[in-house]
């Protein structure tokens, strides 16, 4: 018997019909299994029911099937290997395919590689006597597309968005309880930094639905996918440690635990609700879509919630503006208000 080894990149465990009962599609109809010749090998074979990947990531999840050492071992880590990088899987280490060929057997691969694409990092380098499909990650099965390319950016992009959204989150998480301190100190209510930090959101999310239906490629998209990711990173930094300041100064201190968790909760609760339930149902399910105008409902969606935002915290100012008065002149007050709030 010829052993075939099998991987799947972001395979859930319930993806595979044998470790599911059954499937409700799109329309309500129930189904039975959808991956049959997976099924039989399983009935047939034996089912392992306690495994953990050891990364979530492609080249190094790789690294260690092919080598089964820790990707940590063998240095393929945290990150992923870029088209034409120039180093791969080291050339150190023993892949299985060295193994087995070193018992006579004949070795092949198929699909995807992602562990090098330069001479000397190859499958054919690595004990493989054959190899069918394609160096790097992220191509589509039909077109044999790169799938960022498809979508109008490089990978040098997305690397590029990526550092700027972390940029832009870091500095909000320092910098934003600095500025609304100052509102703060001049008596005004922290809501309303609240209020910019929702049209900021906002308007960073409406700059990338204008990238979606840019010309691909061109610099206009870029600039547009550039700032709106380093906007949304600030906006997003900023957001998170102001929720649990005017939290406390809102509801007060006393109750701050229970009333945090309930706010925090609620807004988990209708972000999942509303963005990874009704609106991939709405519009995603049984679509097949790439490039940047599939996530153009994302966006414009985001951008409705954020203006409502906006406006509820506009209300929240118009209401709390005692209270700031009162936490800008202790003195003027004879209890403390920040340990009873305003709407404890």
């Amino acid at each position: 018997m010829e052993p075939i080894q099998l991987l799947a990149d972001n395979l859930a465990y319930d993806d595979v019909g044998t470790f599911r009962t059954n499937f409700v599609d799109a329309s309500g109809r129930r189904h039975g299994s959808r991956t049959v010749r997976a099924d039989a090998l399983a009935d047939e074979g034996t089912k392992f029911l306690n495994w953990n990947s050891p990364a979530v990531l492609c080249s190094a999840s790789r690294a260690a099937l092919m080598t089964g050492r820790y990707p940590v071992r063998t240095g393929v880590f945290p990150r992923v290997f870029e088209p034409d990088a120039e180093l791969g899987l080291p050339a150190n280490e023993t892949t299985i395919a060295d193994h087995l060929k070193e018992e006579g057997y004949s070795t092949k691969i198929v699909g995807k590689w992602h562990l090098g694409s330069r001479p000397g990092y190859l499958p054919t380098d690595r004990g493989f006597d054959e190899w069918f499909g394609y160096l790097g990650g992220s191509e589509d099965y039909y077109y044999h597309n790169r799938t960022d390319k498809a979508c109008g950016g490089g990978v040098s992009l997305v690397s590029v968005m990526v550092t700027l959204f972390g940029t832009g989150n870091m500095l909000g998480r320092l910098t934003s309880p600095l500025l609304s301190d100052q509102l703060v100190a001049r008596g005004r209510s922290r809501a309303l930094f609240f209020v910019a930090i929702s049209l900021l959101m906002a308007a960073a999310h409406g700059g990338l639905l204008l990238a979606a239906y840019a010309h691909p490629g061109s610099a206009a998209q870029a600039a547009l996918l550039a700032a709106s990711a380093a906007a949304v990173g600030y906006a997003f930094g900023s957001a998170w440690p102001h929720m649990v300041i005017l939290t406390s100064e809102l509801f007060g201190s006393r109750r701050l635990a229970t009333n945090y968790m309930f706010y925090d909760g609620w807004c988990a609760a209708a972000g999942t609700l509303c963005l990874a339930n009704l609106l991939v149902t709405g519009f995603y399910t049984g679509k097949d879509c790439l490039g940047p105008r599939c996530f153009a409902p994302t966006h414009a969606i985001v951008v409705g919630l954020c203006c409502v935002g906006a406006v509820a915290a506009a209300a929240i100012a118009w209401r709390s503006a005692e209270l700031y008065q009162r936490i800008a002149k202790p003195s003027l007050a004879s209890d403390d208000p920040l340990e009873d709030g305003l709407l404890s």
